[in-house]
């Protein structure tokens, strides 16, 4: 699969992995996705996440070696290695979201959710008279 294919995400290819921090990737390399990057190791397989580039400072604190997490997102193939771009991760019993169901970064992340504009009060009288 090509680097531009990244954004075609379907919900039937989303799958659902968890195991145990088995490194945190300080250092990224050529061609790898930016952002939080960190090898998870499960009962069955050794995979490569990323977690994107706007992930909370307090959740970057608790994805540390040795951690449990569960990871639902997207396998993708990119310069040639295998990686699950993370959509949502499980730390802690706490649910963080990181991408959308389509596969774009997540903004404004606080814990569970991902921010929501605020309206107005223009917005909620209908917009400007």
């Amino acid at each position: 699969m090509s680097d531009s294919s990244i954004q075609a995400w379907k919900a039937s290819e989303e799958i659902t992995t968890g195991g145990v921090i088995r490194e945190i990737v300080a250092n990224r390399s050529t061609g790898a996705p930016a952002g939080f990057n960190f090898v998870l190791s499960g009962s069955r397989q050794v995979v490569d996440v990323n977690a994107g580039m706007n992930l909370d400072p307090k959740v970057r604190e608790q994805l540390r070696a040795g951690e449990t997490v569960q990871v639902t997102g997207f396998m993708r193939s990119i310069n040639g290695k295998d990686y699950l771009l993370a959509r949502e991760l499980v730390v802690g019993g706490e649910t963080i979201t990181v991408r959308s169901r389509n596969g774009f970064p997540a903004r404004g992340m606080s814990g569970a959710a991902t921010a929501q504009p605020r309206q107005t009060q223009s917005d909620l009288n209908g917009g400007a008279r």
